[in-house]
């Protein structure tokens, strides 16, 4: 964006922009922003775990409450031609434009949509109750984002599909030198990695383990299953009790995780948007293997191999821990696929192209 000749200022509520962010934006404003403690009792958990997962994961919902309110405070007196929020959690933003000013609303997820396959996950009556309301405010804070920006992005076709009005498609991207292919390890070590707290990855992960870990172990006894992230619940860390399931919680950098790593895998029952995990495991030459949601909205044809049935993926997991030849082939495949789409050129380059649309000049 700032290679195409804009100038671009930086507001954000909390830590600090990287080195390379901050030196390319003509300005940082930062506000201050302490993060809302989470509850300590597990009752109290869930009932935050399903109200942050219908609305797109911590980042959106629950941290960006206490964040929302910090930008509010601290909004600039400056009129910009053009203003870009992240997340429809900070949709209601849009009080503050003023005359002239284009806001564009990027919906990373479809919080409604994935909201609509929670409801149909929830063990018991009251918590597809709680599902309930919270589809309707999440969907609420969609209306608002579509009804009151001026346009809209979302980061997958699929995604765009699922609102009312047309939108831009500017996918999420990776970086390619930080994340570089190495050689696949020829031990059998699977990984996952993400936020521990969100309900899709809870819920996937808890599937995965309970169901498809036993079949892969069953074929490849001495096969260890790596979950990384952010943020675990009691579910998450009870898993790592498990034989063969190892935890590593809240750590500097997925990187030395991937490089260790034969296989990564995706097991998502719900979602929308499109995973930066898959795309991180692509980019550093590892084979992803996953259920359809989980690598959905990045366009991936026979650079992954994905099955919701358990046996299936299973199956297609063994595969990739006994053949080199065929595990090498998947991870060279996937690299060159985000090489050539998913690089910060490329998915810049619709983003651009709208700014150049709606920019007066």
């Amino acid at each position: 964006v700032v290679d195409a000749g804009h100038e671009l200022d930086l507001l954000l509520a909390g830590s600090d922009p990287d080195a390379q962010t901050a030196a390319a934006v003509h300005r940082v404003i930062r506000l201050p922003f302490t993060a809302t403690r989470r509850p300590e009792r597990r009752r109290d958990q869930r009932l935050l775990a399903l109200r942050l997962a219908v609305r797109g994961g911590p980042s959106e919902l629950y941290d960006n409450s206490g964040a929302r309110a910090a930008l509010e405070a601290g909004w600039p007196d400056e009129t910009y031609d053009v203003v870009v929020i992240e997340h429809a959690g900070l949709a209601p933003l849009v009080k503050h434009r003023r005359t002239g000013e284009h806001w564009i609303c990027t919906l990373q997820n479809i919080a409604s949509g994935t909201a609509s396959a929670l409801r149909d996950l929830a063990p018991g009556r009251r918590q597809r109750l709680l599902v309930g309301r919270e589809v309707q405010q999440a969907a609420g804070l969609e209306r608002v984002a579509i009804e009151h920006n001026d346009s809209d992005v979302t980061v997958s076709p699929d995604d765009g599909q699922l609102l009312p009005g047309p939108s831009t498609v500017v996918p999420n991207g990776v970086d390619l030198v930080a994340f570089s292919p190495s050689p696949v390890p020829r031990t059998p070590t699977l990984l996952f990695t993400g936020t521990l707290s969100y309900l899709p990855n809870v819920d996937g992960l808890q599937w995965f383990c309970r169901v498809v870990f036993p079949l892969v172990q069953a074929q490849v006894p001495d096969v260890v299953f790596h979950v990384v992230g952010r943020d675990p619940t009691p579910q998450i860390r009870a898993l790592a009790d498990v034989p063969g399931i190892v935890l590593s919680a809240d750590v500097p950098s997925v990187k030395p995780f991937l490089a260790a790593s034969r296989v990564c895998v995706v097991p998502l029952r719900v979602g929308t948007g499109s995973r930066l995990k898959a795309l991180e495991a692509l980019a550093s030459g590892r084979p992803l293997v996953g259920t359809t949601v989980g690598p959905a909205g990045l366009g991936l044809t026979d650079q992954a191999v994905t099955a919701d049935d358990p046996s299936a993926l299973a199956d297609a997991i063994v595969t990739l821990l006994l053949d080199d030849a065929r595990a090498d082939q998947l991870a060279a495949a996937g690299r060159q696929y985000v090489e050539e789409s998913f690089g910060w050129d490329s998915v810049a380059r619709p983003l651009v192209e709208h700014l150049a649309r709606v920019s007066p000049r």
